[in-house]
């Protein structure tokens, strides 16, 4: 139970972590308001010579995209790094004799900020981008991801089922 509790906890963080890079179903979790990022924003999409050259990006937007990119990916790294040691913390709260429910406490609520962290950077991320862009290449950008096929997740293939190499 505590166990599952804690891998509870973790999966939350992870999820919230990786949201920004899963799609979200058609139009958002609220109707009339799309929090789904561009298909084409999952990844460097600006280093894709077809997307700049589609939506002309000039060389100092490219620049801002990059430095927006490391920023997230920093804060990403922070934000799982300080939610999974709240986590291990909490645990051990949880596993301590006496129980410390205050300790606990305050480590859940330290894992929940970390995962509400990554969910504000995200979205200011995608601000941040939104910015960098006129009006005219972010509506061409959310063009691309309408007309592109959603992308399928490849499985990895279980040990009996890969190929032997020659």
């Amino acid at each position: 139970m505590k166990r599952s509790l804690t891998m509870f906890f973790l999966l939350l963080l992870c999820a919230s972590a990786l949201g920004q890079m899963a799609p979200m179903p058609q139009g958002g979790p609220i109707p009339g308001l799309n929090m789904q990022a561009p298909r084409a924003l999952a990844g460097d999409w600006w280093r894709d010579p077809e997307v700049v050259n589609e939506l002309r990006l000039s060389e100092a937007q490219r620049k801002q995209l990059e430095q927006v990119s490391l920023n997230m990916k920093l804060s990403l790294i922070g934000a799982a790094a300080g939610g999974a040691s709240a986590l291990v913390k909490a645990e051990s709260a949880l596993n301590g004799d006496p129980l410390d429910e205050a300790a606990y406490t305050q480590q859940v609520s330290a894992a929940s900020d970390a995962a509400a962290k990554l969910v504000k950077d995200a979205g200011g991320t995608m601000l941040a981008m939104r910015k960098i862009l006129t009006a005219e290449q972010w509506r061409k950008l959310d063009s691309m991801r309408r007309k592109a096929p959603p992308a399928r997740k490849q499985a990895m293939p279980r040990e009996n089922e890969r190929k032997p190499q020659e």
